[in-house]
C-alpha cells in the first residue's frame, strides 16, 4: 500500500496554531522589555532633571549675598516663594533671582540690575520652568535660623518669616512623575546661606 506523501489538514493547523501560540507569547514579552525600558527611561530623565535643579537651587542659595542698593541678602521669604540676591553664573554681577511654585509649576525668575544707580526692575524678569506636577501644598519652602543644629528634629520658622531671621532654606517639593505604577517623587534640599552664617 502506498502511502501519500505531505501533512494532512489536522498537522497544517496544528502548527499554525503552535506557531501563532510562539509568536503572540514573543511579541508580547517583546512589547513588555520596550514599555519598561520606557518606563525606566522616563524616570531616570525626571530624576536628572530634578536632581540638577536641586543641585542649582543649592549652590545659588549658598552663594546669596548683599545687593548693590543694599538691601537684606533674601528678599521673600514666604511659603512659597524664596527672593534673594546671588551672583549665579560667575559675571561679578549680583543678580535677584526667584524661586516659586506657581500653578503646580517651580519657576525661576532671574532679573539682573539696571540703571544708575543698579536696581532690580521686575519688569525685566527672565522666567524658567523647572519642574511639572508639583502636587503638595505648601509650604514648599522651610526656613530655619540661627538655632538650627543640622537635625530634622531642629523646629523651622513659622510663617510670616522675617527674611533677616532666616539662616538655612529648604525645598521640599512632592511631583506626579506622571509614569504609570509610580508614586509621587519626593524632592528636597538644603542650603545654609554663607554669607550669613556667622551672623
Amino acid at each position: 500500500m502506498k502511502r501519500d506523501e505531505g501533512l494532512s489538514i489536522l498537522e497544517v493547523i496544528i502548527s499554525l496554531g503552535v506557531f501563532s501560540l510562539i509568536l503572540v507569547v514573543i511579541s508580547s514579552l517583546q512589547l513588555t522589555i520596550f514599555t519598561q525600558n520606557r518606563l525606566s527611561e522616563a524616570r531616570a530623565s525626571i530624576d536628572q532633571r530634578s536632581l540638577i535643579v536641586l543641585r542649582n537651587f543649592a549652590t545659588e542659595v549658598r552663594a546669596a549675598q548683599t545687593p548693590y542698593d543694599g538691601s537684606f541678602v533674601l528678599a521673600n521669604t514666604t511659603a512659597d516663594t524664596v527672593s534673594f540676591y546671588a551672583d549665579i553664573n560667575g559675571d561679578d554681577v549680583i543678580e535677584r533671582v526667584r524661586y516659586a511654585v506657581e500653578g503646580g509649576i517651580l519657576k525661576r525668575g532671574v532679573i539682573a540690575p539696571t540703571g544708575q544707580p543698579l536696581s532690580y526692575d521686575p519688569a525685566n524678569e527672565s522666567v524658567a520652568s523647572l519642574i511639572q506636577n508639583v502636587v503638595t501644598a505648601a509650604p514648599y519652602f522651610i526656613y530655619y535660623g540661627t538655632s538650627f543644629d543640622g537635625s530634622t528634629s531642629t523646629p523651622a520658622l513659622t510663617q510670616p518669616v522675617s527674611p533677616a531671621d532666616v539662616r538655612l532654606v529648604e525645598l521640599h517639593l512632592q511631583i506626579d512623575t506622571k509614569v504609570r505604577n509610580q508614586e509621587f517623587r519626593t524632592l528636597e534640599t538644603r542650603a545654609m546661606i554663607r554669607s550669613l552664617k556667622n551672623k
